[in-house]
């Protein structure tokens, strides 16, 4: 595997907030999102440039936790940390409605989970209804909770992995893999039974001794990127757990890494206020 030329680099919010994700969104769209809840929404050029489209009057929460995004009935559905700490809001991006909200509780001290650190739809390809939607959300006690929004009260699963906050997670819906990232640079690969409704499998591996920031798993479910606080972008195998190589752009942290739908393209973005679009080889084996 190796890496080509960057195709495209913008700079997405003022310096002193940094970049924190981006996300692609149906309709060759992605959504970037500033630290302090700046939202910009980018359409993919044809001549392989990013153009801004919104007008600079979305916001969402302040903080760590990147939204998650999904795309059903001709409308983008976003989740975000709610105002009240432990909490996750699903809106309706078009219709600027609030369908759910989720409380995995506040306090670490009095059972709580603490802050939420990082959202993704588990929705598969059939799911057609907003009532089948499931969100795994990852929480700053080391645990992950799988949220349905027909039971909003509940988490439908709940395991603790990591020992350490979980600022990173991703999910293939083909293969049911879940992967999430901890702050001391620990990622656990698990299986999500769809029939049983529970987390099982689960596999750890070190990935250097830097934090997790952000992970992408690829469009072909064999390769997922990580996204490092030492500013590296890591790819690891899937089917045999194990860092293939590492990337180098970014001058600080690497906060968010993404897939194009096809998997030839990943965009990174970080702290030095850059999104970097790396094209890759090989992507996806025909």
């Amino acid at each position: 595997m190796r890496t080509r030329r960057v195709l495209d680099t913008k700079t997405a919010c003022d310096a002193q907030e940094g970049v924190l994700q981006v996300r692609s969104a149906p309709g060759e769209t992605w959504i970037s999102q500033g630290r302090w809840g700046t939202i910009h929404v980018w359409r993919w050029r044809t001549d392989e440039t990013l153009e801004r489209i919104d007008d600079g009057a979305l916001r969402a929460g302040s903080g760590f936790c990147k939204l998650a995004t999904s795309g059903w009935e001709r409308h983008v559905h976003v989740a975000w940390p709610g105002e009240v700490s432990g909490t996750v809001d699903v809106w309706d991006l078009d219709g600027r409605i609030k369908t759910c909200s989720f409380d995995g509780g506040s306090s670490r001290t009095d059972g709580g989970a603490g802050m939420c650190m990082s959202l993704q739809w588990m929705e598969r390809a059939h799911d057609r209804d907003v009532a089948q939607r499931r969100l795994l959300g990852t929480y700053e006690d080391g645990s992950v909770r799988i949220w349905d929004t027909r039971k909003a009260n509940e988490p439908v699963a709940c395991e603790r992995w990591h020992e350490e906050a979980v600022v990173a997670s991703d999910y293939e819906p083909k293969k049911g893999i879940v992967a999430t990232g901890s702050a001391t640079g620990e990622l656990v690969l698990a299986r999500w039974n769809h029939a049983e409704a529970k987390l099982v499998h689960p596999v750890k591996l070190k990935v250097g001794d830097e934090g997790i920031a952000d992970l992408a798993i690829r469009p072909d479910h064999k390769v997922v990127a990580v996204g490092s606080w030492n500013g590296k972008v890591h790819f690891c195998a899937l089917k045999r757990p194990q860092v293939l190589c590492s990337a180098t752009y970014h001058t600080s942290t690497v906060n968010s890494v993404c897939y194009s739908p096809d998997g030839k393209v990943l965009a990174s973005t970080s702290n030095d206020r850059t999104i970097a679009l790396w094209s890759l080889y090989n992507a996806v084996e025909k």
